[in-house]
């Protein structure tokens, strides 16, 4: 236990010391530092529209808005309708559409994830690469 207890503090410390030497690498070359802001919902979706897989982000949008405009449309069917068979179809297009709202709403949050990784790991490559500028 005392083994694993002293491995952790020198750990700790070797981490803090990476950490400080990233940090003025970073800082001579004109940097923020270590701070690096997280983008907001807003800017993660403006920018899924400017990457290279803009067509299909546009398509699932429309798709989107397509599954909600059928389930609205079938709610207000389902309410009207007069028949037991009637309503059983408009409830089946309203469950279709809400399926359709969570397949295309997962999808496109999976690629502005996918966006947001690769983002994220550009980042890292450029304080590694700073990081062995400082060290030579």
């Amino acid at each position: 236990m005392d083994k694993e207890w002293n491995d952790r503090k020198l750990d700790e410390k070797i981490q803090k010391a990476l950490e400080n030497r990233l940090v003025e690498a970073i800082q001579s070359e004109g940097g923020k530092g270590n701070r690096f802001d997280e983008e907001s919902i807003t800017e993660l979706i403006s920018n899924s529209f400017k990457s290279k897989m803009k067509w299909a982000i546009v398509i699932m949008w429309s798709k989107l808005i397509f599954s909600v405009l059928i389930s609205i449309i079938s709610v207000g069917m389902f309410l009207i309708s007069e028949t037991t068979r009637a309503q059983i179809a408009w409830s089946t297009m309203f469950i279709i559409g809400v399926a359709g709202v969570g397949i295309m709403s997962a999808l496109y949050w999976m690629e502005v994830n996918r966006h947001s990784i690769t983002r994220d790991l550009k980042r890292l490559e450029l304080m590694v690469a700073k990081l062995v500028e400082a060290q030579s």
